[in-house]
């Protein structure tokens, strides 16, 4: 599908404007803006168009349909009557071979009336209601059962005599059927099949003259010609209509009067709100009356789009045209969680795992919420951030960012600079186990919380622990280097110490070593389970405990979304050697993941992981110290409790446990002493030693000169941690032995490149390249000169961008990324701006794809009434591969008329969104924040929140399209290693 730049157009000049683009594997995205939004923009800006306002949108000419006894109005407007009790092709796709649909009707006799037995409509099979699936929506409400689906039909029935088909306007001509031909030409020469007229099985409604039935004929009149239907007669002929109310009148002999007048008023009523008109309230208890479950009210013409306690605003979403139905009556919506009827708006609970009445509080870790009508008002709690080093390569930061580093060197993990007397870096190396325990340094305490885990806690509100079996891992809480900066916003946390943010885990990383001598690494990209096929199976089978519906881990789902740590757990199970221990510390990780949300996982470890030594005892909640002998000679015995709990082994209380790992009493406790262990009742004198080394004789080239560490003091670093233009924080150099080597004279710096500068002469370093002083680069929306070393960047607020690509993948505004594939419209982006999106399945896998639609093509555009509103300036262009659409208020959209959208917003909006797209307030672990305005942790609850209507069913899973077709998996392994 290909299009001009005159056909790229469709938006509202009213309360909104909508864009949307079409292609046959793209997402459905309609953008609207508030009229109150543009009331300073100018009119006059070069290259942008104004849209005219428009009028109220007529569908009588795409609908055909059926009622009563047996009476047919066409397409293109024929009113005709056909008795016929067989199974009949009402419409169908008639210009191929291949039929994009065709919807049957048959009629039986009931109580004497004709009624449509069943209606068939050929796309898939049977299913149970609601259906939302592949394009096909399938729902029923107090009225009807209505299937919508993304070939262009919608089909209603009302469970009794009446059919409607709504078609898209591309199917004009091509269509054949009872319904016509939909070439919009009122004749019955498009009742011919085969060559031969089939007009003479017909019999249309102006064949009865008024003479055969004046008084029915005068009733039908009066009806509908009176003034309460004038709103509808000056858009509709009624003719046809009272034609048909006086054949049903004159043939109902054995029939009830309400068949026989008031299924051809209630179609003169629903073709009145197709037309755009106000028809009347005309039914009484006593004529035609319909009843409506709980308090609901029936209507002739409301919105089909009701407000409920999970869903207030969906009315004012609404793009579908008027219809009768049972409706909630004014100043109320819809519970549609205790299921409870119409209600106030001020009486609607909250649901969060459990229902919550108005005024009650749910607490998690970061906010305090209180249900207020419906939505929750949340307060931000004061908590330590914790960052995170897990499995040996998983970061994440105290900003919530996530990324994989396979390093083999001391990096600065954390660095606290928030006090001059409480400077403090962690240092991490990923190769190494951690050993010290129960030690008491000056602002430090180090000890044994189990015999997984160590912590050490300063006086200054730094608290690290250490997980070292099975695994090392790594939890800071509280703040600067590969955890980031801890201020709230994710985006700049890749920031380097020369002050650039990096774009890649590995640049990044590098750029935090503590010791110069280690080696750069390079970005890791494969995939370790590509590479052992009983590795793969070994990680799925065991892994996938994280999913499961129904064991320890599945009390947790609602808190912590287990999808990463599944993601996590594989990968780590395929690239250990000792798959078992990885395993459970991604387990482990995850259970701890859930006690800071205050979900307390036990029994997880049977018959999975390691056990405890003979002599200990396992608790899934050690919330003490673990005391040792060795920590009985130390000045302070005591150690904190206030730490989240952890599991592992420990000893009862009253023992210690030895250099061997054994619990003893007290008396049977060695001593320690210069990092030797004397055995009860023994003594034992150690002198001072002293150590000599030779001199080295190494020519270095000028201006280096040779550093000896064998002629130097002992608090002297060496080669290691000699400063230099790229290591210019040298205090933060972590060496355990003294390397001699050639450095740079006293005043000069190392360049990188061998050579010896001045600190201003020193180059800058981003994404391995050196850049010379004075040096200008660009970064996001900024630009960064080369200054001393250091990168000195302007701070102007940068556009944020939102981006819906592929497979339902999502990364919003703040660079939080998820993956969600439901089947519904959903808001992606809203409150001046709203974003409509939609999936639709793509190839024939039902992988979704980002699917974007243009409703327009070929110079046209269609428009929806929403009401009036002030008109919008707006701008299309192509741009390479892309069409972009701007906006006068700060928002553009890029599509690449394939399977990525990015809606791009300027900063003035930051903080004044919300939507699967988030709030844009650059704190990435906020995003995930439902329609009610509750963070939630689990990208499911998250975007089921933002559907359009809550009568679309919520997605309970997403599909690996890589698992249903593991032979697309292993090629596209092949292709991108």
């Amino acid at each position: 599908m290909s299009f001009t730049s005159e056909d790229l157009l469709f938006l509202r000049s009213l309360t909104m404007f909508s864009i949307s683009f079409s292609s046959t594997a793209l997402r459905n995205i309609e953008l609207g803006f508030s009229s109150s939004s543009l009331s300073s923009f100018s009119p006059s800006v070069p290259g942008f168009g104004i849209l005219p306002s428009k009028s109220v949108h007529n569908h009588v000419s795409s609908i055909c349909s059926t009622w009563g006894r047996e009476h047919f109005k066409t397409f293109d407007g024929d009113v005709y009557q056909f008795p016929g009790t067989c199974e009949y092709n009402l419409v169908s796709d008639c210009h191929e071979s291949y039929q994009e649909f065709s919807v049957h009707v048959k009629r039986t006799e009931n109580d004497g009336n004709p009624t449509v037995s069943y209606v068939v409509v050929t796309i898939n099979d049977l299913v149970n209601l609601p259906y939302y699936k592949a394009g096909v929506q399938v729902e029923k409400n107090a009225v009807y059962i209505k299937l919508q689906s993304k070939v262009g039909i919608t089909v209603m029935w009302n469970g009794d005599d009446a059919v409607m088909v709504e078609l898209d306007h591309e199917y004009a001509s091509l269509t054949c059927g009872l319904c016509g031909d939909f070439n919009g030409v009122s004749v019955y020469d498009e009742f011919i099949h085969n060559g031969i007229s089939a007009n003479s099985l017909f019999t249309s409604v102006t064949s009865v003259t008024r003479h055969f039935c004046p008084f029915q004929q005068t009733i039908c009149e009066e009806m509908l010609r009176s003034e309460s239907w004038s709103s509808c007669t000056k858009l509709i002929n009624p003719a046809p209509y009272i034609q048909a109310c006086v054949q049903d009148m004159c043939s109902c002999t054995n029939s009830s009067e309400d068949f026989c007048v008031c299924s051809t008023l209630s179609e003169f009523s629903r073709q009145c709100s197709h037309a755009g008109g106000e028809p009347p309230s005309w039914r009484t208890p006593q004529f035609c009356a319909k009843q409506c479950p709980f308090n609901m009210v029936y209507e002739e013409s409301g919105s089909p789009c009701m407000d409920t306690c999970t869903h207030q605003d969906t009315s004012s979403l609404c793009e579908e045209h008027k219809m009768d139905g049972c409706f909630c009556p004014p100043g109320t919506v819809f519970d549609d969680i205790s299921m409870r009827g119409c209600i106030a708006q001020s009486e609607c609970q909250c649901k969060h795992s459990k229902v919550y009445n108005s005024g009650e509080i749910y607490q998690q870790d970061r906010e305090k919420c209180t249900c207020l009508e419906g939505r929750w008002a949340c307060e931000i709690l004061q908590t330590p951030a914790t960052c995170a080093v897990e499995e040996g390569s998983h970061v994440t930061t105290f900003d919530g960012k996530t990324y994989t580093f396979h390093g083999e060197c001391y990096y600065t993990l954390a660095k606290v600079e928030k006090h001059a007397d409480h400077q403090f870096a962690v240092p991490h190396r990923y190769d190494r186990q951690m050993e010290t325990l129960n030690e008491i340094y000056y602002y430090i305490s180090i000890f044994h919380a189990s015999s997984f885990h160590i912590l050490l806690q300063t006086s200054f509100g730094l608290q690290i622990q250490i997980q070292h079996v099975p695994l090392m891992q790594v939890y800071v809480s509280l703040e600067q280097s590969l955890c980031g900066n801890y201020n709230m916003v994710l985006s700049d946390d890749m920031k380097t110490p020369q002050g650039i943010i990096e774009g890649t885990a590995a640049t990044f990383s590098n750029s935090w070593k503590a010791n110069l001598m280690c080696q750069d690494r390079e970005e890791r990209l494969d995939d370790p389970c590509s590479l052992s096929v009983e590795n793969e199976k070994y990680a799925k089978h065991w892994c996938a405990l994280l999913l499961g519906p129904n064991n320890t881990f599945t009390q947790c789902h609602s808190v912590v979304d287990p999808e990463i740590y599944y993601k996590r757990c594989t990968y780590a199970s395929c690239n250990c050697e000792k798959s078992e221990a990885c395993l459970c510390a991604v387990f482990s990780s995850y259970t701890r993941a859930c006690a800071s949300k205050g979900v307390f996982l036990i029994d997880w470890r049977e018959k999975v992981c390691e056990s405890c030594p003979a002599s200990q005892t396992f608790s899934y909640k050690h919330q003490r110290c673990q005391l040792t002998c060795k920590s009985l000679g130390s000045v302070q015995q005591s150690c904190i409790s206030d730490f989240l709990p952890v599991d592992g082994c420990s000893c009862s209380e009253g023992l210690y446990q030895n250099e061997n790992g054994i619990c003893v009493p007290m008396e049977k406790c060695p001593c320690y002493h210069n990092e030797v262990y004397i055995k009860p009742g023994k003594s034992i004198s150690i002198k001072d030693e002293h150590c000599r080394g030779g001199t080295f004789v190494t020519a270095c080239p000028s201006p280096k000169v040779f550093f000896n560490c064998s002629a130097t003091v002992a608090e002297e670093l060496g080669l290691q941690c000699a400063r230099t233009c790229l290591n210019l924080d040298s205090d933060d150099c972590i060496s355990t032995d003294c390397e001699s080597g050639c450095v740079c004279p006293g005043g000069l710096l190392d360049d990188g490149k061998g050579s010896c500068v001045n600190e201003n002469e020193c180059p800058c370093q981003h994404n391995g390249h050196l850049y010379i002083p004075g040096a200008q680069i660009p970064n996001q929306c900024n630009t960064c000169t080369c200054k001393g070393g250091k990168w000195k960047c302007t701070e102007e607020k940068c556009p944020g961008t939102c981006i819906i690509y592929g497979s339902g993948h999502y990364e919003t505004f703040d660079q939080q990324t998820y993956r969600f594939q439901g089947h519904c419209a959903y808001v992606a982006v809203k409150v001046n701006i709203t974003f409509i999106t939609e999936n639709v399945p793509c190839g024939t896998t039902g992988t979704t794809c980002s699917k974007t639609e243009i409703k327009l093509s070929k110079g046209k555009y269609e428009e929806s009434d929403l009401g009036n509103g002030t008109e919008i300036q707006y701008r299309i262009r192509k741009v390479g591969l892309y069409l972009v659409v701007e906006s006068a208020i700060g928002l553009a959209v890029m599509w690449d008329r394939k399977t990525t959208v990015r809606i791009l917003l300027e900063p003035q909006h930051s903080g004044e969104v919300c939507g699967l797209c988030g709030n844009f307030d650059g704190d990435g672990q906020n995003d995930f924040t439902t329609s009610g305005q509750l963070v939630v942790s689990n990208p499911l609850e998250f975007a089921n929140s933002w559907k359009v209507s809550s009568n679309c069913p919520d997605v309970e899973v997403n599909v690996n399209p890589c698992e249903a077709t593991p032979n697309r998996h292993h090629w596209n392994s092949r292709h991108l290693s």
